[in-house]
């Protein structure tokens, strides 16, 4: 009798210390898709931070239009309406590494009291500037503001 007991109990500790090949199997499922789900966090982080630089770099080009027309003179703003750069600064010199980004003038002459789109006899003393920057052709950022003479 004392035989059958010791095997009984060495049995038992032989089968609750050891992995049975279907717990293996669900602990490395359960590592596969925990891995595989932190590989598309990382890849969907990469991309907002790209985009998140993408719009900073359009947003800088937009204030060196915005410098520009600052220092063009209120009769000679009607000359940089659609006009397109590609990627200058604000003394219209190019810059380098962002010659895939384009930046998009528009200047529209508006009535000072109603805000809207002047008509023929209004003062003109104000106009609305629109600045767009376009990176690989698509429209990144529109900057628009007024300037009153």
């Amino acid at each position: 009798m004392v035989s059958h007991h010791y095997n009984l109990r060495r049995r038992r500790k032989h089968t609750a210390s050891a992995f049975t090949l279907i717990e293996a199997m669900f602990a490395v499922a359960i590592v596969g898709f925990s891995i595989a789900g932190l590989m598309l966090v990382m890849g969907s982080g990469t991309r907002v931070n790209m985009f998140g630089q993408q719009v900073s770099t359009a947003s800088f080009l937009a204030e060196e239009l915005h410098s520009i027309v600052d220092n063009t003179p209120f009769d000679q703003l009607v000359d940089l309406d659609n006009q397109t750069f590609n990627a200058v600064d604000s003394l219209g010199n190019p810059i380098e590494g962002l010659e895939n980004y384009s930046q998009h003038l528009s200047v529209t002459y508006i009535n000072p009291a109603t805000l809207q789109v002047a008509t023929l006899g209004d003062p003109q003393v104000a106009v609305r500037i629109t600045a767009v920057v376009f990176c690989d052709d698509q429209q990144v950022t529109s900057y628009t503001w007024l300037r009153i003479q």
